[in-house]
């Protein structure tokens, strides 16, 4: 579906999609919280250290709230796909084009470590692909349209992750 104001193409419109990623990433979590305990099949260890979820948390979540935090310090637009009113680029915008989203994968990587079972990395590894393919290269085509050279400028200075 076409976005009226930017001719760009918008996120898929059904009820699944219109759901921000931390809603995407609570849903694959619960989900795999399911899995785990309902099916004991599933519960095949793949990984589990403990001090390194709480790494994985804490330093997720600290990394998310320090984008937000620049987010509304410019007085910018937090909602995936809504216009962008100030062009980010200070605070963790330095090193990574998707701090919030690095921050979400990070958080949700201290459940995958905590727990360490199969469904938890399953969920991981969906929520990176929908952030990968459903919101990133919609939000990237908007800056572009948005900001042009600015932002062309800052993608070959600066990482889409790390």
């Amino acid at each position: 579906m076409k976005d009226a104001s930017h001719g760009i193409e918008a996120p898929c419109k059904r009820w699944l999609f219109r759901l921000r990623p931390p809603g995407h990433a609570a849903l694959l979590l619960a989900l795999a919280l399911a899995a785990h305990y309902a099916w004991p099949a599933a519960r095949v260890m793949v990984l589990q250290f403990h001090p390194g979820a709480w790494l994985a948390g804490i330093g997720g979540g600290s990394v998310a709230a320090w984008g937000i935090l620049c987010f509304r310090r410019k007085g910018t637009n937090l909602v995936p796909g809504k216009p962008v009113l100030h062009f980010v680029s200070d605070g963790p915008f330095r090193f990574t084009r998707n701090p919030m989203y690095l921050g979400l994968l990070g958080a949700h990587l201290s459940f995958a470590l905590g727990y360490g079972t199969l469904p938890f990395y399953l969920s991981l590894a969906a929520t990176f692909a929908v952030l990968r393919t459903l919101y990133i290269p919609y939000e990237e085509a908007l800056m572009q349209r948005q900001y042009g050279a600015a932002y062309e400028d800052y993608r070959r200075r600066v990482r889409r992750w790390l």
